[in-house]
């Protein structure tokens, strides 16, 4: 990668946002930004907002926690074919461990575009 940012995919949010996934230089480290890019309420270009900027050293802890997710909301019969999920996942990345819980829609990601 060139100094600069690449954009690597975008996933759809909602009708209204994307996240998008972001390889970029900043300050002499080479990160990967997550980040929420919605539309501006008077229109417009879609505009960056939260998100999460890390060190790519730790990207294989991310994957691997996003990976256990995916596996326990598969796994889980209470949640099997029904219109929303309840997952709990825990995650440690990098010491800190993190427990949430709360109701994802299953959702359509044949719109991902990989760049």
């Amino acid at each position: 990668m060139t100094a600069g940012k690449e954009i690597v995919a975008v996933i759809p949010k909602n009708r209204d946002a994307d996240i998008r996934v972001i390889r970029e230089v900043f300050k002499g480290r080479r990160i990967v930004n997550l980040r929420i890019f919605f539309v501006p309420r008077k229109g417009g270009e879609r505009q960056p907002g939260k998100g999460i900027a890390f060190d790519e050293k730790r990207l294989p802890g991310l994957i691997a926690g996003l990976q256990e997710a995916q596996r326990r909301i598969d796994a889980d019969p209470a949640i099997q074919g029904q219109g929303e999920k309840l997952g709990s996942t825990s995650v440690n990345l990098g010491g800190s461990t993190r427990s949430t819980k709360r109701n994802v829609k299953q959702r359509d990601f044949s719109r991902t575009v990989f760049r």
